[in-house]
């Protein structure tokens, strides 16, 4: 006997009685057993990813060729920036021209005089399109890189929770932020000097660019959980 019972509200490890007529329509026999249940389709997932070049002394940086598409959607932008002798700030990020919201950012200082910052972008429901994604910034002398990821079937009315960040001196970044099952967490990870990176166990890096003199930014996802946590392992010890 295959069957398949799609429903919202029985979950894998329920009871559940199956009642089955007779051919000759007398009575009924009935039939006890427990269902694993498995999610087809649906959910949060993502549609696709892109990245900048690495950028050098710039007031802006652009991600070319960024595709959104599908229902229910979600653009997350991850920025990281160096700046070696300015506290500069990523003032705004856009998609084809409509502005992004900033959900916070991460600011560590090396020396008094190294800036190493990340910071994530979000647009609820953008337009269907392939376009630039574009981030600019307070002054120029940037060190720089942008990665762009859309996903389809995100909430449409607060589809990120709150930012978690952390900020040191290692080799071996690391965050931790609450979620559940079925969520996506994204990191930004930005470090000084341009050291090699390695995302944690779990992690799918998305983005990854490097100037040996100043920066490494990079990003990565992992699927939700009750808490995650979001790791890297440089290849030396560096602000981040």
């Amino acid at each position: 006997l295959n069957f398949l019972m799609v429903s919202s509200d029985v979950v894998s490890g329920d009871t559940v009685l199956m009642r089955i007529a007779k051919g000759d329509g007398s009575a009924l026999d009935t039939y006890s057993f427990t269902p694993t249940i498995s999610v087809v389709g649906g959910g949060l997932q993502i549609n696709s990813s892109s990245q900048s070049a690495l950028a050098s002394n710039v007031s802006s940086i652009t991600v070319t060729s960024c595709t959104v598409s599908g229902s229910d959607k979600l653009l997350v932008a991850c920025v990281t920036w160096t700046n070696p002798a300015f506290a500069t700030t990523c003032d705004a990020v856009s998609f084809g021209g409509t502005g992004m919201t900033s959900t916070g950012a991460a600011a560590s200082i090396d020396d008094g005089f190294v800036f190493t910052r990340s910071q994530i972008w979000t647009l609820i429901n953008p337009a269907t399109t392939t376009a630039t994604v574009v981030a600019t910034f307070s002054d120029t002398g940037n060190a720089g890189n942008v990665g762009a990821m859309s996903f389809i079937g995100a909430h449409q009315t607060v589809p990120v929770s709150t930012l978690a960040t952390s900020t040191g001196t290692s080799v071996t970044p690391s965050v931790v932020v609450s979620g559940a099952v079925g969520d996506i967490v994204i990191d930004a990870m930005c470090a000084n000097a341009g050291p090699t990176a390695t995302a944690g166990a779990g992690q799918t890096e998305f983005f990854s660019a490097v100037s040996t003199a100043f920066h490494r930014g990079a990003g990565s996802t992992e699927d939700g959980a009750a808490s995650v946590t979001m790791s890297w392992t440089l290849g030396t010890s560096q602000r981040w």
